[in-house]
């Protein structure tokens, strides 16, 4: 059973001609074992994508009431900038027919033998100086799906912490994975291990137990939402 309570996500990307669906699995490291895992897997920061991340809400945290997540990476090295609006609840099929065909949507859903959740996002990467932080679909979007009105410019900007991304080439059986770290505060450290497939995914995530457990790395028994978790 302990093997079994970990994150699928399954992936739904779509286009503005046709719904091509991926997978895309998830398995959270447990947090007394990230060190550990990180030497086991030979990764350091020095040599990792990193990120300054943000998360905007209300005062009163209403929009993370009600499933709703906008969220700021920065790239150290290039200063560009993704932001990205995300909504609980929906999925490929439910969204509203007038977001598909904006360019950066993405519905995921999220599976673990005790829950099943799902959400869609749009996604935007420019440069750091550009004036506007979300776009107009974004803007749209969350307007759109929010129970409160929203202006971007007066929410509240979370405390920033860093977020640490590698991509493994050779994943055992599978062919690349990626890494990402989390250390939201000094006892909130987030480890997942994420890689795509096309179909099968039960066959695959077995895949992925079975390399990490080739080398030792434990998963999260408990796996935390990191998003609810950021302190503002």
């Amino acid at each position: 059973m302990f093997r079994l309570i970990l994150m699928i996500q399954l992936f739904f990307i779509q286009s503005s001609f046709a719904l091509d669906e991926k997978f895309e699995i998830k398995l959270r490291i447990a947090p007394d074992s990230i060190e550990e895992s990180l030497s086991k897997l030979n990764l350091t920061k020095s040599n990792s994508i990193k990120e300054k991340i943000y998360v905007l809400d209300t005062k009163n945290l209403e929009l993370r009431t009600q499933g709703i997540f906008l969220r700021l990476k920065i790239n150290e090295k290039t200063k560009e900038i993704q932001t990205n609006i995300k909504v609980n609840g929906l999925n490929s099929e439910t969204i509203d027919p007038r977001f598909h065909t904006y360019e950066g949507l993405k519905c995921e859903t999220n599976l673990t033998p005790l829950k099943k959740t799902q959400s869609c996002a749009i996604s935007e990467t420019k440069n750091l100086d550009e004036t506007a932080l979300f776009n107009h679909f974004q803007t749209q979007f969350l307007n759109f799906y929010s129970k409160i009105s929203v202006n971007i410019p007066e929410l509240l900007v979370s405390k920033p912490f860093y977020g640490y991304e590698w991509e493994i080439k050779n994943f055992g059986e599978l062919k690349k994975a990626k890494i990402e770290l989390w250390e939201i505060t000094p006892d909130k450290h987030f480890l997942e291990i994420s890689y795509k497939v096309k179909s099968r995914p039960e066959a695959d995530l077995k895949k992925g137990i079975d390399q990490l457990d080739s080398l030792g790395i434990p998963l999260d028994p408990n796996p935390a939402s990191r998003l609810n978790s950021v302190e503002f």
